[in-house]
């Protein structure tokens, strides 16, 4: 007994599907290889550039402190 056929707009939309699939795939690549390495380097110079200053802040009320009574 043969196997009944499947309507072209099945085939397409596996293609579609596959498609997507390898789209998807090389979109979360990316992601990983470029935009989170990116992130994070501009996330822990953001950090240092607050805790510079931070220390600035800290030094500045140190000299500024009034007289104790």
């Amino acid at each position: 007994m043969s196997e009944p056929s499947r309507p072209e707009s099945a085939d397409r939309w596996e293609e579609i599907g596959r498609t997507v699939g390898r789209e998807l795939g090389e979109i979360v690549n990316y992601i990983d290889k470029d935009v989170v390495p990116m992130v994070r380097d501009h996330s822990s110079q953001g950090l240092r550039i607050a805790a510079e200053k931070l220390v600035r802040l800290a030094e500045y009320m140190e000299k500024n402190k009034p007289p104790s009574s």
